[in-house]
Protein backbone atom coordinates (compact mmCIF):
# COMPACT_ATOMS: atom_id res chain seq x y z
CA UNK A 1 0.00 0.00 0.00
CA UNK A 2 2.88 2.37 0.70
CA UNK A 3 4.22 1.79 -2.82
CA UNK A 4 0.78 2.44 -4.31
CA UNK A 5 0.31 5.61 -2.31
CA UNK A 6 3.78 6.88 -3.21
CA UNK A 7 3.34 6.36 -6.95
CA UNK A 8 -0.23 7.66 -6.92
CA UNK A 9 0.72 10.84 -5.06
CA UNK A 10 3.76 11.49 -7.27
CA UNK A 11 1.70 10.99 -10.43
CA UNK A 12 -1.07 13.35 -9.32
CA UNK A 13 1.43 16.04 -8.34
CA UNK A 14 3.40 15.90 -11.59
CA UNK A 15 0.25 15.57 -13.70
CA UNK A 16 -1.26 18.64 -12.08
CA UNK A 17 1.81 20.72 -12.89
CA UNK A 18 2.06 19.35 -16.42
CA UNK A 19 -1.61 19.86 -17.32
CA UNK A 20 -1.73 23.33 -15.78
CA UNK A 21 1.34 24.74 -17.51
CA UNK A 22 2.77 22.33 -20.09
CA UNK A 23 -0.03 20.35 -21.70
CA UNK A 24 2.23 18.48 -24.13
CA UNK A 25 5.08 17.66 -21.74
CA UNK A 26 4.07 14.50 -19.87
CA UNK A 27 6.75 13.29 -17.46
CA UNK A 28 3.95 11.79 -15.34
CA UNK A 29 3.64 8.95 -17.86
CA UNK A 30 7.32 8.14 -17.38
CA UNK A 31 6.66 7.56 -13.67
CA UNK A 32 4.76 4.35 -14.49
CA UNK A 33 7.52 3.12 -16.82
CA UNK A 34 10.13 3.83 -14.14
CA UNK A 35 8.01 1.92 -11.63
CA UNK A 36 7.80 -1.09 -13.94
CA UNK A 37 11.59 -1.06 -14.46
CA UNK A 38 12.56 -0.53 -10.83
CA UNK A 39 10.00 -2.61 -8.93
CA UNK A 40 10.07 -6.43 -8.81
CA UNK A 41 7.27 -8.23 -10.61
CA UNK A 42 5.45 -9.01 -7.36
CA UNK A 43 4.74 -5.25 -7.05
CA UNK A 44 3.27 -4.90 -10.52
CA UNK A 45 -0.34 -5.58 -9.39
CA UNK A 46 0.11 -2.87 -6.76
CA UNK A 47 1.37 -0.53 -9.47
CA UNK A 48 -1.71 -1.27 -11.62
CA UNK A 49 -3.98 -0.59 -8.65
CA UNK A 50 -2.22 2.74 -8.00
CA UNK A 51 -2.60 3.67 -11.66
CA UNK A 52 -6.36 2.91 -11.62
CA UNK A 53 -6.85 4.88 -8.39
CA UNK A 54 -4.98 7.86 -9.89
CA UNK A 55 -7.20 7.77 -13.01
CA UNK A 56 -10.48 7.32 -11.09
CA UNK A 57 -11.24 11.06 -10.62
CA UNK A 58 -10.75 11.75 -14.34
CA UNK A 59 -12.95 8.76 -15.31
CA UNK A 60 -15.69 9.86 -12.93
CA UNK A 61 -15.63 13.41 -14.34
CA UNK A 62 -16.01 12.03 -17.90
CA UNK A 63 -18.98 9.78 -17.09
CA UNK A 64 -21.71 12.38 -17.69
CA UNK A 65 -20.25 13.42 -21.05
CA UNK A 66 -18.96 10.13 -22.52
CA UNK A 67 -20.85 7.45 -20.64
CA UNK A 68 -19.57 4.08 -19.56
CA UNK A 69 -17.39 3.58 -22.61
CA UNK A 70 -15.49 6.83 -22.19
CA UNK A 71 -15.12 6.35 -18.44
CA UNK A 72 -13.75 2.84 -18.84
CA UNK A 73 -11.37 4.03 -21.54
CA UNK A 74 -10.05 6.70 -19.18
CA UNK A 75 -9.56 4.00 -16.52
CA UNK A 76 -7.19 1.96 -18.70
CA UNK A 77 -3.89 2.08 -16.76
CA UNK A 78 -0.93 3.06 -18.93
CA UNK A 79 1.29 1.11 -16.54
CA UNK A 80 -0.14 -1.94 -18.34
CA UNK A 81 1.37 -0.56 -21.57
CA UNK A 82 4.72 -0.22 -19.78
CA UNK A 83 4.49 -3.82 -18.58
CA UNK A 84 3.61 -4.98 -22.07
CA UNK A 85 6.63 -3.36 -23.72
CA UNK A 86 9.03 -4.12 -20.84
CA UNK A 87 8.17 -7.81 -20.52
CA UNK A 88 9.85 -9.05 -23.76
CA UNK A 89 12.87 -6.80 -23.15
CA UNK A 90 13.09 -7.47 -19.41
CA UNK A 91 16.41 -9.35 -19.66
CA UNK A 92 17.95 -6.47 -21.66
CA UNK A 93 16.68 -3.50 -19.66
CA UNK A 94 18.56 -1.85 -16.79
CA UNK A 95 17.28 -2.42 -13.28
CA UNK A 96 15.12 -5.45 -14.12
CA UNK A 97 17.57 -8.32 -13.69
CA UNK A 98 16.53 -10.72 -10.96
CA UNK A 99 18.64 -10.68 -7.85
CA UNK A 100 20.89 -7.77 -6.95
CA UNK A 101 20.43 -4.82 -9.31
CA UNK A 102 23.54 -2.79 -10.04
CA UNK A 103 22.33 0.24 -11.96
CA UNK A 104 25.74 1.85 -12.36
CA UNK A 105 26.82 -0.96 -14.70
CA UNK A 106 24.24 -0.13 -17.39
CA UNK A 107 25.66 -1.01 -20.80
CA UNK A 108 25.09 0.76 -24.10
CA UNK A 109 22.99 -2.19 -25.31
CA UNK A 110 20.74 -1.93 -22.24
CA UNK A 111 20.37 1.81 -22.76
CA UNK A 112 19.43 1.28 -26.41
CA UNK A 113 16.81 -1.23 -25.23
CA UNK A 114 15.55 1.33 -22.71
CA UNK A 115 15.22 4.01 -25.40
CA UNK A 116 13.36 1.58 -27.68
CA UNK A 117 11.09 0.51 -24.85
CA UNK A 118 10.37 4.17 -24.05
CA UNK A 119 9.45 4.91 -27.67
CA UNK A 120 7.13 1.87 -27.88
CA UNK A 121 5.55 2.94 -24.58
CA UNK A 122 5.05 6.46 -25.99
CA UNK A 123 3.35 5.04 -29.09
CA UNK A 124 0.87 3.05 -27.01
CA UNK A 125 0.16 6.02 -24.74
CA UNK A 126 -0.35 8.28 -27.76
CA UNK A 127 -2.76 5.76 -29.28
CA UNK A 128 -4.73 5.65 -26.02
CA UNK A 129 -4.87 9.45 -25.87
CA UNK A 130 -6.02 9.64 -29.52
CA UNK A 131 -8.86 7.20 -28.75
CA UNK A 132 -9.92 9.39 -25.85
CA UNK A 133 -9.76 12.42 -28.17
CA UNK A 134 -11.89 10.71 -30.82
CA UNK A 135 -14.66 10.16 -28.24
CA UNK A 136 -14.87 13.91 -27.74
CA UNK A 137 -15.57 14.70 -31.43
CA UNK A 138 -18.94 16.22 -32.28
CA UNK A 139 -20.67 15.64 -35.65
CA UNK A 140 -19.48 18.96 -37.06
CA UNK A 141 -15.82 18.65 -35.94
CA UNK A 142 -13.01 18.02 -38.40
CA UNK A 143 -11.76 14.82 -36.75
CA UNK A 144 -8.84 13.94 -39.08
CA UNK A 145 -7.39 17.44 -38.76
CA UNK A 146 -7.48 17.22 -34.94
CA UNK A 147 -5.88 13.78 -35.01
CA UNK A 148 -3.08 14.99 -37.29
CA UNK A 149 -2.52 17.93 -34.95
CA UNK A 150 -2.60 16.14 -31.62
CA UNK A 151 -1.09 12.74 -32.42
CA UNK A 152 2.50 14.11 -32.77
CA UNK A 153 2.00 16.20 -29.61
CA UNK A 154 0.86 13.20 -27.58
CA UNK A 155 3.74 11.09 -28.92
CA UNK A 156 6.34 13.81 -28.32
CA UNK A 157 4.96 14.71 -24.89
CA UNK A 158 5.04 11.13 -23.60
CA UNK A 159 8.38 10.22 -25.19
CA UNK A 160 10.13 13.42 -24.12
CA UNK A 161 8.61 13.28 -20.66
CA UNK A 162 9.62 9.64 -20.23
CA UNK A 163 13.19 10.39 -21.36
CA UNK A 164 13.20 13.11 -18.73
CA UNK A 165 11.87 11.02 -15.85
CA UNK A 166 13.02 7.43 -16.37
CA UNK A 167 16.84 7.85 -16.65
CA UNK A 168 16.83 10.29 -13.74
CA UNK A 169 14.86 7.79 -11.62
CA UNK A 170 17.35 5.04 -12.53
CA UNK A 171 20.29 7.27 -11.57
CA UNK A 172 18.73 8.28 -8.23
CA UNK A 173 17.77 4.72 -7.28
CA UNK A 174 21.24 3.50 -8.28
CA UNK A 175 22.85 6.10 -6.00
CA UNK A 176 20.54 5.13 -3.13
CA UNK A 177 21.29 1.41 -3.56
CA UNK A 178 25.04 2.04 -3.54
CA UNK A 179 24.78 3.66 -0.11
CA UNK A 180 24.81 1.46 2.98
CA UNK A 181 22.62 3.75 5.06
CA UNK A 182 20.97 7.13 4.97
CA UNK A 183 23.97 8.74 6.60
CA UNK A 184 26.16 7.03 4.00
CA UNK A 185 23.87 8.42 1.30
CA UNK A 186 24.29 11.93 2.69
CA UNK A 187 28.07 11.52 2.76
CA UNK A 188 27.98 10.16 -0.77
CA UNK A 189 25.93 13.14 -1.91
CA UNK A 190 28.38 15.49 -0.23
CA UNK A 191 31.32 13.88 -2.08
CA UNK A 192 29.52 13.45 -5.40
CA UNK A 193 31.14 15.57 -8.10
CA UNK A 194 28.20 14.78 -10.39
CA UNK A 195 25.76 16.35 -7.96
CA UNK A 196 28.05 19.29 -7.18
CA UNK A 197 28.93 20.15 -10.76
CA UNK A 198 25.45 19.34 -12.00
CA UNK A 199 23.87 21.75 -9.53
CA UNK A 200 26.51 24.47 -9.58
CA UNK A 201 27.43 24.50 -13.26
CA UNK A 202 24.70 22.65 -15.15
CA UNK A 203 21.74 24.22 -13.38
CA UNK A 204 23.47 27.61 -13.37
CA UNK A 205 23.85 27.46 -17.16
CA UNK A 206 20.26 26.27 -17.48
CA UNK A 207 19.06 29.11 -15.28
CA UNK A 208 20.95 31.76 -17.26
CA UNK A 209 19.83 30.38 -20.60
CA UNK A 210 16.27 30.04 -19.38
CA UNK A 211 16.25 33.67 -18.28
CA UNK A 212 17.63 34.66 -21.67
CA UNK A 213 15.06 32.55 -23.48
CA UNK A 214 12.20 34.01 -21.50
CA UNK A 215 13.44 37.59 -21.45
CA UNK A 216 14.69 38.43 -24.92
CA UNK A 217 12.15 39.86 -27.28
CA UNK A 218 13.05 38.23 -30.57
CA UNK A 219 11.91 34.72 -31.35
CA UNK A 220 15.20 33.98 -33.09
CA UNK A 221 17.29 34.83 -30.02
CA UNK A 222 14.86 32.99 -27.75
CA UNK A 223 15.17 29.86 -29.89
CA UNK A 224 18.96 30.20 -29.97
CA UNK A 225 18.96 30.34 -26.16
CA UNK A 226 16.87 27.17 -26.05
CA UNK A 227 19.24 25.38 -28.42
CA UNK A 228 22.17 26.46 -26.25
CA UNK A 229 20.67 24.34 -23.46
CA UNK A 230 22.09 21.32 -25.30
CA UNK A 231 25.64 22.35 -24.38
CA UNK A 232 25.50 21.63 -20.61
CA UNK A 233 23.72 18.34 -21.36
CA UNK A 234 26.51 17.27 -23.72
CA UNK A 235 29.14 18.37 -21.20
CA UNK A 236 27.51 16.38 -18.40
CA UNK A 237 27.16 13.31 -20.62
CA UNK A 238 30.81 13.36 -21.67
CA UNK A 239 31.99 13.87 -18.11
CA UNK A 240 29.66 11.53 -16.20
CA UNK A 241 28.11 9.20 -18.76
CA UNK A 242 24.43 8.39 -18.86
CA UNK A 243 23.88 9.62 -15.30
CA UNK A 244 25.18 13.04 -16.35
CA UNK A 245 22.96 12.96 -19.44
CA UNK A 246 19.96 12.12 -17.23
CA UNK A 247 20.62 14.97 -14.79
CA UNK A 248 21.48 17.47 -17.52
CA UNK A 249 18.56 16.35 -19.72
CA UNK A 250 16.09 16.87 -16.88
CA UNK A 251 17.47 20.31 -16.11
CA UNK A 252 17.48 21.30 -19.81
CA UNK A 253 13.92 20.02 -20.26
CA UNK A 254 12.73 22.13 -17.37
CA UNK A 255 14.65 25.09 -18.82
CA UNK A 256 12.99 24.68 -22.21
CA UNK A 257 9.54 24.55 -20.64
CA UNK A 258 10.24 27.57 -18.40
CA UNK A 259 11.22 29.62 -21.46
CA UNK A 260 7.80 28.99 -23.04
CA UNK A 261 6.00 32.31 -23.69
CA UNK A 262 2.62 30.63 -24.33
CA UNK A 263 1.13 27.17 -24.49
CA UNK A 264 1.70 25.21 -27.68
CA UNK A 265 4.48 27.57 -28.76
CA UNK A 266 6.03 26.24 -32.01
CA UNK A 267 9.54 27.18 -30.91
CA UNK A 268 9.19 25.15 -27.70
CA UNK A 269 7.86 22.17 -29.66
CA UNK A 270 10.85 22.33 -32.02
CA UNK A 271 13.25 22.57 -29.06
CA UNK A 272 11.53 19.57 -27.50
CA UNK A 273 11.98 17.61 -30.72
CA UNK A 274 15.68 18.41 -30.86
CA UNK A 275 16.17 17.64 -27.16
CA UNK A 276 14.36 14.29 -27.51
CA UNK A 277 16.61 13.32 -30.42
CA UNK A 278 19.63 14.59 -28.49
CA UNK A 279 18.81 12.50 -25.41
CA UNK A 280 18.07 9.47 -27.60
CA UNK A 281 21.67 9.64 -28.83
CA UNK A 282 23.34 10.81 -25.61
CA UNK A 283 21.95 8.15 -23.26
CA UNK A 284 23.47 5.13 -25.11
CA UNK A 285 26.60 7.17 -25.79
CA UNK A 286 26.86 8.03 -22.09
CA UNK A 287 26.47 4.36 -21.16
CA UNK A 288 29.27 3.53 -23.58
CA UNK A 289 31.44 6.27 -22.07
CA UNK A 290 30.73 4.85 -18.61
CA UNK A 291 31.91 1.44 -19.79
CA UNK A 292 35.07 2.92 -21.31
CA UNK A 293 35.78 4.91 -18.14
CA UNK A 294 35.25 1.79 -16.03
CA UNK A 295 37.65 -0.13 -18.24
CA UNK A 296 40.19 2.66 -17.93
CA UNK A 297 39.83 2.72 -14.14
CA UNK A 298 40.16 -1.06 -14.00
CA UNK A 299 43.24 -0.91 -16.21
CA UNK A 300 44.75 1.79 -14.01
CA UNK A 301 44.01 -0.30 -10.91
CA UNK A 302 45.59 -3.36 -12.51
CA UNK A 303 48.65 -1.33 -13.49
CA UNK A 304 49.02 -0.07 -9.93
CA UNK A 305 48.71 -3.60 -8.56
CA UNK A 306 51.23 -4.96 -11.08
CA UNK A 307 53.60 -2.10 -10.31
CA UNK A 308 53.31 -2.70 -6.58
CA UNK A 309 53.89 -6.44 -7.06
CA UNK A 310 56.98 -5.73 -9.17
CA UNK A 311 58.28 -3.30 -6.55
CA UNK A 312 57.79 -5.89 -3.82
CA UNK A 313 59.53 -8.52 -5.93
CA UNK A 314 62.50 -6.23 -6.54
CA UNK A 315 62.66 -5.40 -2.84
CA UNK A 316 62.60 -9.12 -2.01
CA UNK A 317 65.36 -9.63 -4.57
CA UNK A 318 67.45 -6.96 -2.85
CA UNK A 319 66.91 -8.67 0.48
CA UNK A 320 67.91 -12.04 -1.02
CA UNK A 321 71.00 -10.41 -2.50
CA UNK A 322 71.79 -8.96 0.91
CA UNK A 323 71.53 -12.37 2.56
CA UNK A 324 73.63 -13.94 -0.20
CA UNK A 325 76.34 -11.30 0.17
CA UNK A 326 76.34 -11.72 3.93
CA UNK A 327 76.75 -15.46 3.55
CA UNK A 328 79.54 -14.89 1.01
CA UNK A 329 81.28 -12.54 3.40
CA UNK A 330 80.97 -15.06 6.22
CA UNK A 331 82.36 -17.81 3.96
CA UNK A 332 85.23 -15.53 3.01
CA UNK A 333 86.04 -14.94 6.68
CA UNK A 334 86.16 -18.70 7.24
CA UNK A 335 88.37 -19.12 4.20
CA UNK A 336 90.64 -16.28 5.28
CA UNK A 337 91.01 -17.72 8.77
CA UNK A 338 91.82 -21.19 7.45
CA UNK A 339 94.14 -19.85 4.75
CA UNK A 340 95.96 -17.70 7.34
CA UNK A 341 96.46 -20.62 9.70
CA UNK A 342 97.74 -22.72 6.82
CA UNK A 343 100.30 -20.05 5.91
CA UNK A 344 101.43 -19.82 9.54
CA UNK A 345 102.10 -23.58 9.69
CA UNK A 346 103.81 -23.98 6.34
CA UNK A 347 105.40 -20.53 6.27
CA UNK A 348 108.79 -21.86 7.47
CA UNK A 349 108.90 -24.36 4.61
CA UNK A 350 108.21 -21.82 1.83
CA UNK A 351 110.64 -19.36 0.25
CA UNK A 352 110.27 -15.73 1.24
CA UNK A 353 109.10 -14.57 -2.21
CA UNK A 354 106.49 -17.28 -2.47
CA UNK A 355 105.27 -16.60 1.06
CA UNK A 356 105.00 -12.87 0.22
CA UNK A 357 103.05 -13.73 -2.95
CA UNK A 358 100.49 -15.80 -1.05
CA UNK A 359 100.03 -13.14 1.61
CA UNK A 360 99.63 -10.42 -1.05
CA UNK A 361 97.11 -12.60 -2.86
CA UNK A 362 95.17 -13.04 0.40
CA UNK A 363 95.07 -9.25 0.91
CA UNK A 364 93.91 -8.65 -2.69
CA UNK A 365 91.16 -11.25 -2.39
CA UNK A 366 90.06 -9.68 0.88
CA UNK A 367 89.95 -6.20 -0.68
CA UNK A 368 88.14 -7.37 -3.81
CA UNK A 369 85.56 -9.35 -1.87
CA UNK A 370 84.90 -6.51 0.54
CA UNK A 371 84.59 -3.96 -2.30
CA UNK A 372 82.17 -6.15 -4.29
CA UNK A 373 80.20 -6.89 -1.15
CA UNK A 374 80.04 -3.19 -0.36
CA UNK A 375 78.93 -2.31 -3.89
CA UNK A 376 76.11 -4.85 -3.99
CA UNK A 377 75.31 -4.51 -0.31
CA UNK A 378 75.22 -0.85 0.66
CA UNK A 379 73.88 -0.59 4.15
CA UNK A 380 71.69 2.52 4.32
CA UNK A 381 69.85 0.94 7.24
CA UNK A 382 73.06 1.43 9.28
CA UNK A 383 72.75 5.20 8.80
CA UNK A 384 69.24 6.12 9.89
CA UNK A 385 69.81 9.83 9.26
CA UNK A 386 72.04 9.84 6.15
CA UNK A 387 71.31 6.45 4.54
CA UNK A 388 71.10 6.79 0.77
CA UNK A 389 72.91 10.12 0.88
CA UNK A 390 76.00 8.43 2.31
CA UNK A 391 75.68 5.45 -0.04
CA UNK A 392 75.72 7.76 -3.07
CA UNK A 393 78.43 10.12 -1.88
CA UNK A 394 80.87 7.69 -0.28
CA UNK A 395 79.79 4.23 -1.43
CA UNK A 396 80.85 1.91 -4.21
CA UNK A 397 80.51 4.52 -6.95
CA UNK A 398 82.87 7.00 -5.30
CA UNK A 399 85.41 4.29 -4.31
CA UNK A 400 85.46 2.66 -7.75
CA UNK A 401 85.84 5.95 -9.62
CA UNK A 402 88.59 7.05 -7.24
CA UNK A 403 90.52 3.83 -7.81
CA UNK A 404 90.10 4.25 -11.59
CA UNK A 405 91.42 7.81 -11.46
CA UNK A 406 88.11 9.41 -12.46
CA UNK A 407 86.91 12.58 -10.80
CA UNK A 408 83.54 12.14 -9.09
CA UNK A 409 81.45 15.25 -8.48
CA UNK A 410 78.24 14.57 -6.57
CA UNK A 411 75.35 16.90 -5.75
CA UNK A 412 72.83 14.86 -3.79
CA UNK A 413 69.91 16.51 -2.03
CA UNK A 414 69.36 15.63 1.61
CA UNK A 415 65.68 15.12 0.79
CA UNK A 416 66.45 11.61 -0.50
CA UNK A 417 65.70 10.44 3.02
CA UNK A 418 62.03 11.23 2.32
CA UNK A 419 61.82 8.39 -0.20
CA UNK A 420 60.45 5.02 0.83
CA UNK A 421 62.97 2.15 1.20
CA UNK A 422 61.90 0.58 -2.09
CA UNK A 423 62.32 3.87 -3.97
CA UNK A 424 65.72 4.39 -2.31
CA UNK A 425 66.91 0.98 -3.50
CA UNK A 426 65.66 1.69 -7.02
CA UNK A 427 67.32 5.11 -7.09
CA UNK A 428 70.63 3.66 -5.86
CA UNK A 429 70.59 0.83 -8.40
CA UNK A 430 69.73 3.23 -11.21
CA UNK A 431 72.60 5.49 -10.16
CA UNK A 432 75.00 2.52 -10.33
CA UNK A 433 73.59 1.42 -13.69
CA UNK A 434 73.74 4.97 -15.12
CA UNK A 435 77.39 5.44 -14.07
CA UNK A 436 78.32 2.00 -15.46
CA UNK A 437 76.49 2.73 -18.74
CA UNK A 438 78.28 6.08 -19.09
CA UNK A 439 81.68 4.49 -18.50
CA UNK A 440 80.96 1.62 -20.90
CA UNK A 441 79.90 4.06 -23.62
CA UNK A 442 82.80 6.48 -23.06
CA UNK A 443 85.76 4.72 -21.35
CA UNK A 444 87.91 7.86 -21.62
CA UNK A 445 85.55 9.98 -19.54
CA UNK A 446 87.72 11.73 -16.93
CA UNK A 447 84.89 13.13 -14.81
CA UNK A 448 81.47 11.86 -13.70
CA UNK A 449 78.91 14.24 -12.26
CA UNK A 450 75.91 12.91 -10.32
CA UNK A 451 72.92 15.04 -9.37
CA UNK A 452 69.90 14.01 -7.32
CA UNK A 453 67.02 16.42 -6.78
CA UNK A 454 63.89 15.62 -4.73
CA UNK A 455 60.75 17.74 -4.90
CA UNK A 456 57.45 17.38 -3.07
CA UNK A 457 54.61 17.23 -5.58
CA UNK A 458 50.97 16.17 -5.71
CA UNK A 459 47.79 17.93 -4.59
CA UNK A 460 49.00 18.16 -0.98
CA UNK A 461 52.72 18.54 -1.82
CA UNK A 462 53.51 15.39 0.17
CA UNK A 463 54.67 12.98 -2.57
CA UNK A 464 58.46 12.74 -3.06
CA UNK A 465 59.50 12.99 -6.71
CA UNK A 466 63.19 12.39 -7.40
CA UNK A 467 65.26 13.21 -10.47
CA UNK A 468 68.65 11.53 -11.01
CA UNK A 469 71.06 13.02 -13.56
CA UNK A 470 74.41 11.42 -14.49
CA UNK A 471 76.73 13.40 -16.77
CA UNK A 472 80.05 12.31 -18.22
CA UNK A 473 82.20 15.43 -18.61
CA UNK A 474 84.77 15.43 -21.44
CA UNK A 475 87.28 17.27 -19.25
CA UNK A 476 87.41 18.09 -15.54
CA UNK A 477 86.48 21.71 -14.88
CA UNK A 478 89.57 22.54 -12.78
CA UNK A 479 92.00 19.66 -12.38
CA UNK A 480 94.09 18.28 -15.27
CA UNK A 481 93.12 14.88 -16.67
CA UNK A 482 94.15 12.00 -14.48
CA UNK A 483 95.32 8.59 -15.60
CA UNK A 484 92.27 6.53 -16.59
CA UNK A 485 92.71 2.97 -15.32
CA UNK A 486 89.44 1.17 -15.95
CA UNK A 487 89.45 -2.60 -15.37
CA UNK A 488 89.99 -4.55 -18.56
CA UNK A 489 87.03 -6.81 -17.81
CA UNK A 490 83.61 -5.18 -18.05
CA UNK A 491 82.22 -7.75 -15.60
CA UNK A 492 84.77 -6.63 -13.04
CA UNK A 493 83.76 -2.99 -13.51
CA UNK A 494 80.07 -3.85 -13.16
CA UNK A 495 80.76 -5.88 -10.03
CA UNK A 496 82.73 -3.06 -8.48
CA UNK A 497 79.93 -0.59 -9.20
CA UNK A 498 77.18 -2.93 -8.06
CA UNK A 499 75.54 -2.84 -11.50
CA UNK A 500 74.03 -5.51 -13.71
CA UNK A 501 74.92 -3.88 -17.02
CA UNK A 502 71.39 -2.77 -17.96
CA UNK A 503 70.91 -0.91 -21.21
CA UNK A 504 68.62 2.08 -21.68
CA UNK A 505 65.54 -0.12 -22.11
CA UNK A 506 66.30 -2.02 -18.91
CA UNK A 507 66.81 1.16 -16.92
CA UNK A 508 63.64 2.62 -18.41
CA UNK A 509 61.69 -0.46 -17.33
CA UNK A 510 63.13 -0.23 -13.83
CA UNK A 511 62.20 3.46 -13.59
CA UNK A 512 58.68 2.82 -14.91
CA UNK A 513 57.93 0.78 -11.78
CA UNK A 514 57.86 4.14 -10.00
CA UNK A 515 56.12 5.97 -12.88
CA UNK A 516 59.50 7.32 -13.89
CA UNK A 517 60.94 8.34 -17.22
CA UNK A 518 64.42 8.05 -18.66
CA UNK A 519 65.98 10.50 -21.07
CA UNK A 520 69.32 10.06 -22.78
CA UNK A 521 71.51 12.55 -24.61
CA UNK A 522 74.45 10.75 -26.19
CA UNK A 523 75.95 13.96 -27.52
CA UNK A 524 76.34 15.45 -24.05
CA UNK A 525 76.73 12.06 -22.29
CA UNK A 526 73.76 12.79 -20.07
CA UNK A 527 71.26 10.38 -18.49
CA UNK A 528 68.28 11.66 -16.50
CA UNK A 529 65.82 9.45 -14.62
CA UNK A 530 62.71 10.53 -12.69
CA UNK A 531 61.00 8.52 -9.95
CA UNK A 532 57.65 9.08 -8.24
CA UNK A 533 57.29 7.53 -4.81
CA UNK A 534 53.53 6.88 -5.06
CA UNK A 535 52.29 3.98 -7.24
CA UNK A 536 48.62 5.02 -7.11
CA UNK A 537 49.10 8.72 -7.98
CA UNK A 538 49.39 9.92 -11.56
CA UNK A 539 50.88 13.35 -12.11
CA UNK A 540 49.81 15.61 -14.90
CA UNK A 541 52.10 15.09 -17.90
CA UNK A 542 52.74 18.80 -18.41
CA UNK A 543 53.49 19.36 -14.74
CA UNK A 544 55.90 16.41 -14.61
CA UNK A 545 57.66 17.54 -17.78
CA UNK A 546 58.01 21.06 -16.37
CA UNK A 547 59.51 19.73 -13.15
CA UNK A 548 61.85 17.47 -15.13
CA UNK A 549 63.13 20.36 -17.26
CA UNK A 550 63.74 22.45 -14.16
CA UNK A 551 65.66 19.62 -12.48
CA UNK A 552 67.80 18.93 -15.56
CA UNK A 553 68.51 22.62 -16.06
CA UNK A 554 69.49 22.90 -12.42
CA UNK A 555 71.79 19.93 -12.89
Amino acid sequence: MLVAALFCGTYLLVRGLSMAYFAYWMPQNGIWLAGVLLLPRRFWPTLLMANVVAYAPVAYACFDQYGWGGSLLHLVPISAFAMGVAWPLRAHLPGTVSGKRILESVTAKQMVALVGCTFAFALLCAADSILQLVLQFQPGDNGPAWVRLWAPRYLLGTYFGSLTAVPLALAIVGAVRRADSWSGLLRQMGRSRLLLEGVVLGLACVGVLTAMGAGVAGDLWRQAARMALFLPVAWMAVRYGWQGAAVGGTAASIGIMLSMPAQYDPGVINAQNFMAIFLTVLLPLGARLNWLNEQERQLATDQVQVRQAAQREIHQGELRLRRGMEMQGQAHEYMQEGYGRLLERVGDMLPEKELHYFRTLLVLVRRFTSSVQGSFLPAPWKWPRLGLLTALRGGAIADTLEECGITFDDHVSERVALLAPGAQWTLYRLACEAVAYTLMQSPATPCIRLYVRVALVGPMRDIPWAVLVVVGEPEPPTAPPLLIALPQSSHLLLSRLGALGLDLAGMRDRASLHQGRLRSNKRWQRLSVSLLDAPDVKLDAGYAAHKGRRAVCAA
